[in-house]
């Protein structure tokens, strides 16, 4: 429930984030716990190496220091579907975005491909020398075009590619206003969800001038630090130095995270953007009136008084006139200076990573949010004392200069605030208020969890494993279901996958860090042999119905109908050990056993290729296959077991022997009732002659094993009772089943007419069924592994294909999940259900990203310019190899040169190879101009392999002209199938 004060809030569900030392938010927060500052200095020859001027080096006045974002070049371009020549000329803010709105998202528990709401993006970033440097480059032009070198490198299309790539519905919004651009896009965000246009928004942004190490010229009297150094509020501040970073939040209204079953790191109670107009010194200066309209209308916004404030995050650049200014400003917005104790905590973040630009206010945001989650205020670096020139002593405000608890006011929350000011004059300012207590979630015992994890490749496989292993080790009190749930509905399921099943999160850490790599591939649905174990071993089922709903509900459907229309109790399967009971006991025990099972599998989404039945479970099949209703199914499986009560008793005996072997040894009377497999038969008949068989086997020295069954069935014992089976049958109305069927009768694939006749389901109880021959049969049918409900499989019944037995043996449930995790883990689609319990989702460690460098193109007029890549591209003809036709040789290079593609990737098509329409029209423009032949659009859009292509472009140029629209128009019809 929320009150009153919530109704409005947006809670931060999911963050992502990328600093100066900090990969992740976790290394982030360490170092903003310990007060580490992360701007580097460089030495000269780390600066040239990164293709600075050594002239302009060498001057006294360079300062050779910057916040660096490690790996800002790197990128993984599979994950996102970039070919290596997109990736290259791919701005690295759109990688680095691209990268944390995936892990952002994955952080707020939910899938980045398939967010089920309507999901808006905002976010921002700066002009960049790898824009700058494409779009001036002539041979780009000529080789992709001005509007494929925009797309892939201009600030408009930051939120538009993070929306296509992931599949997000909602508005998509490229924001820009300078430095509090990426606070802008949060407010945006907010009032987006707030107006309902979106129900998810992921929001921030991102600022990386360049990758490379890079210094700048001090000036007298400029916005940069003399020293390299960022000190907001120092008496010694002399202006601020740049930083590389981007960061990322994901928003929900607070009601609907709630419902969702969401974790919060926070909410956002109001924020409110202005300007400064015209009431300032200039355009780049800061202006108060504007400040301190965004304060107020914020703390309005939020129903928070300016008292109720234990920080602030100011924007804090360390500038004389800019912290001079926002001083000012918030002292003025809280209610003036006259008399105030010092009350309210003021830092900044730009002390620890520098200032990030475009990416400057989510830094900041992010920093509030993690002092918030973790009760502690940190330090703001590189401050020694107050700057008298703000007389900070006349104000509310204190500059925080070291760790320390953040208590929680008496009868309140903690509240923060956030600011951030763009050159130009946007003012952003936003009110926090830490998470509010969630019920704690218990722990669910020992019950036995899967958890579900996958990669591209087998090492990104392998460092998530470990990452989750160590998290596991954590003492956060998240229950083992949670973090499993969060796993299979929260992640995008990637071509090489492991999993685990565990018992508790040190079974699970310990599991994780042997995680065996299995390649997902469209692999055959599984044979579901529904076997029949006589009687159920004891305690069989008691797992699978304490753990699984699908399961409880499905046999409960069964002991509803035999008690309404038989008078028979079905109780619940126990743990512990029961007398066997009637005929009807067990055959409606084991009926809804089995039928419950079968009712899970389908509830995880899992359709068998293939149906095998055997005794009573060929009654389940029937039913899961729709021959039969469940009500007829149960009616007939209690008439018969009443009949079979009636017959005289008998015995049942498992034999290890061939049937060729067995046949001979049986008595008048007796009878092959089933041939489970090569060297596995199940004889049946009158007590006496099954007594002298046994003794008969024993002195021969053959394994036999009796069953618990009391009858002959499918002997000549069940002859009194099998016309009016017969007639009890044929007073059924069957259905059309679905599906393949393998007949336990006939051991082979069975039309549905021959099921749907009394006669069929006479020779069930009388004739010898045939497992084995019909698990052979499903066997040529289906590929698929084997699911095997009720009584383990005398030895490997396929020996090609693994055989999982999810019911009748010890440790049903474990198995049951290892099951479903090895299917899974073969690429079988699984339908994750909802834990009965509910759930919340977990915020877990994310894609462990395993791309290359992609680099970034420079521009320096010292050297004249050009890409700074990893490695230069091969010559086209070397990578291909020559060609005999001159022609298709240049067509070859043309199709390289624009793609970027290797020459083991000819086989995949002109989209596949990571063309689209736009670079279609490019393409065939280019080849117009290298050839001087027209080549239809269409033709790139075929399907066709890159060397089918080539072949086709060079027979172009010397086929005999015809009717282009002709030509046209069979081209598009062959694309489209």
């Amino acid at each position: 429930m929320i009150d009153d004060r919530h109704a409005s809030a947006v809670a931060i569900v999911g963050m992502s984030g990328r600093f100066p030392g900090a990969g992740n938010l976790d290394e982030f927060w360490e170092n903003l716990r310990t007060g580490t500052g992360s701007v580097t200095d460089f030495s000269p020859e780390e600066l040239v190496a990164d293709g600075a001027d050594p002239a302009e080096v060498a001057k006294d006045a360079y300062i050779p220091a910057k916040g660096v974002l490690s790996g800002a070049d790197r990128f993984d371009a599979d994950l996102f579907g970039f070919s290596p020549r997109d990736a290259e000329l791919l701005d690295p803010q759109h990688r680095l975005l691209l990268e944390c709105a995936w892990s952002a998202l994955e952080d707020a528990g939910y899938d980045p491909r398939a967010v089920p709401d309507l999901t808006g993006v905002y976010v921002g970033g700066g002009l960049t020398d790898h824009a700058v440097a494409v779009l001036s480059d002539p041979r780009l032009h000529r080789e992709r075009g001005r509007t494929q070198l925009a797309l892939l490198t201009d600030r408009d299309t930051l939120a538009s590619w993070i929306s296509f790539r992931l599949g997000l519905g909602g508005p998509s919004i490229a924001v820009s206003t300078a430095c509090s651009t990426s606070l802008t896009a949060v407010h945006m965000a907010v009032q987006s969800l707030l107006l309902g246009e979106c129900d998810i928004a992921v929001a921030g942004g991102v600022g990386i001038d360049t990758p490379a190490r890079r210094g700048y010229l001090h000036q007298e009297g400029g916005i940069a630090s003399a020293d390299g150094r960022c000190r907001p509020f120092d008496a010694d501040s002399s202006g601020t130095v740049a930083g590389n970073g981007v960061g990322l939040v994901v928003l929900r209204r607070h009601e609907d995270a709630l419902r969702a079953g969401d974790r919060v790191h926070c909410l956002i109670r109001g924020s409110a953007v202005t300007n400064d107009g015209s009431a300032k010194i200039g355009f780049t200066a800061p202006g108060t009136a504007g400040q301190v309209a965004a304060i107020t209308q914020a703390l309005d916004t939020a129903q928070v008084a300016p008292r109720e404030i234990q920080y602030v995050e100011m924007h804090g650049t360390g500038t004389a006139l800019g912290d001079e200014i926002e001083v000012s400003a918030i002292t003025e917005a809280f209610g003036g200076s006259a008399g105030t104790p010092q009350w309210c905590g003021i830092g900044s973040v730009k002390s620890n990573i520098g200032h990030l630009d475009t990416a400057a206010g989510v830094a900041g945001l992010l920093k509030t949010v993690l002092m918030l989650k973790n009760r502690q205020f940190v330090p703001t670096v590189n401050f020694t004392a107050p700057n008298p020139a703000l007389g900070l002593d006349a104000t509310p405000f204190h500059v925080v200069d070291r760790t320390g608890p953040w208590p929680r006011p008496d009868g309140g929350a903690r509240l923060a605030g956030v600011s951030s000011i763009g050159m130009g004059g946007t003012n952003v300012h936003m009110v926090l208020e830490e998470a509010p207590d969630q019920e704690e979630r218990s722990a669910t015992g020992d019950r036995p969890e899967l958890l579900v994890l996958s990669a591209l490749t087998e090492r990104g496989l392998t460092a998530a494993g470990e990452a989750l292993a160590a998290r596991l080790e954590q003492a956060d009190g998240v229950p083992l279901s949670d973090i499993a749930h969060t796993l299979r509905r929260g992640r995008a399921e990637l071509e090489t996958r492991g999993y685990v099943v565990a018992n508790g999160r040190t079974d699970a850490a310990r599991r994780l860090r042997s995680l065996t790599p299995s390649p997902a591939r469209t692999a055959a649905a599984p044979v579901l042999v529904l076997a029949d174990p006589s009687t159920p071993r004891p305690g069989a089922g008691a797992e699978l119905y304490a753990t699984f709903a699908a399961f409880r509900e499905a046999f409960g459907d069964c002991a509803k109908h035999l008690s309404d229309r038989h008078g028979i109790d079905l109780e619940p399967p126990a743990a512990h050990h029961r007398e066997p009971g009637t005929v009807r006991d067990r055959h409606t025990a084991l009926f809804g056993l089995a039928y419950a099972t079968a009712r899970l599998w389908s509830d995880w989404g899992i359709a068998p290729s293939v149906t095998v039945g055997h005794g009573i479970g060929e009654y389940v099949a029937a039913v899961t296959s729709g021959l039969l209703s469940l009500h007829d199914a149960l009616d007939l499986v209690v008439t018969r077991a009443d009949l079979i009560a009636r017959t005289e008793p008998g015995r049942m005996v498992t034999v290890g022997l061939p049937a060729s072997g067995t046949a001979p040894l049986l008595a008048d009377g007796m009878a092959l009732a089933a041939v489970l497999g090569p060297r596995a038969c199940v004889v049946s008949g009158p007590i006496r002659a099954m007594d002298e068989f046994t003794a008969g086997l024993t002195a021969a020295g053959t394994r036999w094993t009796a069953g618990e069954e009391r009858h002959a069935l499918n002997s000549p014992c069940m002859d009194p009772v099998l016309d009016e089976f017969e007639a009890k049958v044929a007073g059924i109305r069957f259905g059309t089943p679905s599906g393949t069927q393998v007949s336990g009768v006939d051991g082979a694939r069975v039309a549905a007419g021959r099921m749907a006749t009394a006669g069929y389901w006479r020779d069930h109880l009388r004739g010898t069924l045939r497992l084995g021959d019909a698990i052979e049969a499903a066997g040529r049918i289906s590929d698929g592994a084997l699911l095997w409900i009720g009584g383990g499989p005398a030895g490997a019944p396929l020996p090609d294909r693994p055989c999982h037995t999810v019911f009748g043996e010890a440790g049903e449930a474990s198995g049951t999940l290892a099951a479903l995790g090895a299917l899974w883990a073969a690429g079988h689609p699984v339908t994750w259900s909802v834990p009965p319990s509910g759930f919340r989702r977990a915020h877990l460690p994310g894609y462990v990203f395993d791309g290359r460098s992609y680099g970034a193109y420079r521009l320096f007029e010292h050297d004249g310019g050009g890409p700074a890549v990893e490695s230069e591209p091969a010559d086209p003809a070397e990578e291909k190899g020559q060609d005999a036709d001159p022609v298709r040789a240049q067509v070859v290079e043309l199709l390289i040169d624009t793609l970027g593609v290797g020459p083991d990737e000819f086989g995949l098509s002109f989209i596949a190879a990571g063309g689209d329409s736009m670079g279609s029209v490019h393409l065939v423009s280019r080849i117009e101009d290298a050839l001087g032949v027209e080549v239809p659009v269409a033709l790139l859009l075929t399907g066709d392999s890159l060397d089918e292509l080539a072949t086709q472009i060079a027979e172009l140029k010397n086929r005999p002209a015809q009717d282009p629209l002709i030509e046209d128009l069979l081209l598009e019809v062959q694309a489209e199938g």
